[in-house]
């Protein structure tokens, strides 16, 4: 069993100068919250006021993640079934046991690559996910000594996608200070 018979393969290029990314999910699942029933209650739990929530997760039995370099390299992948692995002293019979899997194969020699594949097929890896937290705080209000409270407006979501927590990354991976006004931002404040 090989490259003849894998039931992926893909060639990538990847751009000269610059970082590019790639994930590949074999028989990817993605499970949800649905947010008209279960979302729009768990707003209302206390609890969960200054927490986040994992809203949605992508799963499945493989997975392939490569970060290139800046070299423009071009790289094969391939998904192929793996030989039935048998015990060595286990007799065989009707209560034989061996596994069968998949694996992958890739030729990629200079980037990141990071994969995983389950040997019984189970979705056991869950390399994407969508994170939220609550929107709409309750907002106090002082007016005239009076306190007021205001909740969110009917058009508000009641879950917002949660901000990465570092800046946005230049092509290093390094972050890269805001241009808020249009001026450049300085490296360090005197």
């Amino acid at each position: 069993m090989g490259l003849a018979t894998a039931s992926l393969k893909a060639d990538f290029q990847f751009s000269q100068g610059k970082r590019d990314a790639l994930l590949v999910m074999h028989s990817p699942r993605m499970e949800y919250f649905p947010p008209s029933a279960v979302l729009e209650q768990l707003y209302h739990v206390p609890a969960l006021a200054d927490m986040y929530l994992v809203t949605s997760v992508f799963t499945c039995p493989a997975f392939s993640l490569y970060l290139s370099d800046k070299s423009g390299e071009k790289i094969s992948l391939a998904l192929i079934a793996s030989a039935p692995i048998i015990p060595p002293v286990a007799p065989l019979g009707p209560n034989a046991s061996f596994s069968t899997g998949i694996d992958w194969w890739t030729d990629a020699s200079r980037g990141i690559l990071r994969k995983g594949a389950s040997k019984e097929g189970e979705y056991a890896f869950t390399p994407l996910y969508g994170l939220k937290k609550r929107g709409g705080w309750i907002k106090k209000i002082f007016r005239n000594g009076d306190q007021k409270q205001r909740g969110r407006s009917s058009e508000e979501e009641p879950w917002v996608d949660v901000d990465a927590p570092w800046e946005p990354l230049d092509e290093d991976g390094e972050e890269d200070p805001i241009d808020v006004d249009g001026s450049s931002c300085p490296d360090t404040f005197d």
